[in-house]
């Protein structure tokens, strides 16, 4: 499959590439050189893990006064 560099250096990658390795836009790729050949490679970039999780379960506390919270456990510790 052949495809153009731009003038600002950009490719498009085919479509039915696209669909076939799950690739949406603002996903990054990392893009390897072949050393002593003619071959770039590329394949998607692994996510980093503390960004993927951060604020995950923001929503599930979000709404929790805490010092309520500590309050209500301090008296069920007394019964």
């Amino acid at each position: 499959m052949e495809t153009t560099v731009s003038t600002k250096h950009q490719i498009v990658i085919p479509r039915n590439i696209r669909k076939e390795k799950n690739i949406k836009a603002k996903d990054k790729l990392l893009i390897i050189s072949v050393p002593n050949s003619d071959y770039i490679l590329m394949r998607p970039a692994k996510k980093n893990a503390t960004a993927y999780y951060a604020g995950i379960a923001k929503q599930a506390y979000a709404k929790i006064d805490i010092s309520d919270y500590i309050e209500k456990s301090k008296l069920s510790w007394e019964k």
